[in-house]
């Protein structure tokens, strides 16, 4: 069936009223040049493309226009309009419900300081956005285990404000001016050396906590676990009572004697100052000699290595050492009358000089020296003759040997060996 002029007349004004509707809702700007920023978040559960807006101090500066997950983060895409301005480096975003029991979240943005450099193509990292922590997760932590601990806190609470308990805090408020005296030294302490090093200690516990709190799913079995602990540890409570209440009564004392050596200390690092910079340049020096004794260290490994068997010997042989400790002692005892005799006799003898102006000693080493001389043989074998004729005298054989006179006859020894007979003929140990 044909459509007639009047149907198609409805459905042009019906294109024609969603168009509007459109335009009416997203109100494009032909003329607009969007600035493109991206923001990486912990959690972006929470953030609906559609609809989800960027605000600057309440005000709407934009949309979001898209998201996607980047490792264990999400990478939220955000188009601002030219009201927006410039976005620093040092901006901050948060991820906000519009309502107070959540709801579609969007993006609350602060541009920056002027001082800092434009963000530019650069993504605004994770230390620089904060998200949301929903009303389900917060009560996620309130279950029945966590409400039965927060009881039994309780319970210890009223059992602290009992009478006896009142006594022992009324006693702690008498002993406070002392107390607080201390915890200004101690709060002047904590500001550090610098002004500003208490500063940035918080800035670092800042970053801390925030890594914690990106960690919270991790953060409720561990606070079971110690709870547990502290479930274990409670029956232990009651005997521990006595020794604690002994140690804080020690604990001024204790720190009176810890302030006195603490100023001793500083007194010390004073002095060890001036020693520090002097060792400076020695210091310096060092590092050459300890790159030239690298080679000397490599080497004296592999000679560690090649002495495990003289270690082997050294620990047999140092038992047996100690065991003949003992005879060696009185061997040593037993000689020292006869080297006390030697010491006063005989070496005396011994340097004492003679009439040629040399010790004793010498004399006698020289007249063995003489005699090896006169006994040296004066012709060789090769020259024919006998031999055994000195240089200036003759040793005979009986001489030498001691044998007695006259020889035996040499005719004797020709008939059992007439080569031996003539060999001692000739040395003169037989008569011809």
């Amino acid at each position: 069936m044909p459509l007639t002029r009047t149907a198609l007349r409805g459905a042009l004004v019906a294109l024609l009223l969603v168009a509007g509707v459109l335009l009416a809702w997203l109100r494009p700007n032909p003329f607009a040049d969007p600035t493109e920023v991206r923001a990486v978040f912990a959690d972006g559960g929470a953030l609906q493309l559609i609809g989800a807006e960027v605000r600057m101090a309440g005000t709407p500066v934009g949309r979001v226009t898209g998201k996607r997950r980047v490792g264990s983060v999400a990478e939220v895409t955000m188009e601002l309009d030219d009201a927006a301005g410039t976005v620093r480096r040092d901006a901050t975003a948060q991820l906000r419900p519009r309502l107070a029991f959540e709801g579609t979240a969007f993006i609350d943005l602060q541009p920056g300081s002027p001082r800092s450099a434009p963000l530019g193509d650069r993504v605004l990292p994770l230390a620089r956005t904060t998200t949301f922590t929903s009303l389900d997760t917060v009560l996620r932590l309130a279950d029945a285990p966590t409400r039965a601990r927060v009881r039994g806190t309780a319970a210890g609470l009223a059992r602290a404000l009992e009478p006896g308990a009142r006594a022992a805090v009324n006693r702690l408020l008498g002993d406070a001016p002392a107390l607080l005296r201390d915890t200004a030294w101690v709060t002047e302490a904590a500001q550090g050396p610098r002004p500003a090093a208490l500063q940035r200690t918080v800035a670092q516990l800042a970053t801390t906590t925030s890594a914690l709190a990106a960690r919270e799913r991790d953060l409720a079995p561990l606070m079971r676990d110690t709870a547990a602990t502290a479930a274990a540890l409670r029956g232990r409570v009651a005997t521990g009572r006595a020794a604690l209440r002994r140690t804080i009564a020690a604990l001024p004392a204790t720190a009176v004697a810890l302030r006195d050596h603490g100023r001793r200390l500083d007194a010390t690092v004073a002095r060890l100052q001036p020693v520090a910079a002097a060792l400076r340049p020695g210091a310096r020096r060092l590092a050459p000699t300890l790159r030239t004794a690298r080679p000397l260290l490599r080497d004296a490994s592999s000679a560690l290595v090649a002495a495990r068997p003289l270690v082997a010997d050294l620990r047999v042989a140092l038992p047996a050492g100690r065991r003949a400790a003992t005879p060696t002692r009185r061997v040593l005892r037993a000689t020292t009358p006869t080297l006390r005799t030697l010491d006063a006799t005989l070496l005396p003898a011994l340097l004492r000089e003679t009439g040629l102006g040399i010790p004793a000693y010498r004399a006698f080493l020289n007249m063995f020296a003489g005699g090896g001389g006169a006994s040296r043989a004066f012709q060789t074998p090769a020259q024919g003759g006998s031999t055994g004729a000195g240089h200036f005298m003759r040793f005979g054989f009986r001489f030498l040997t001691g044998i007695g006179l006259p020889a035996a006859p040499c005719t004797l020894l020709e008939r059992l060996r007439p080569e031996l007979a003539g060999a001692f003929a000739t040395a003169g140990a037989c008569t011809p």
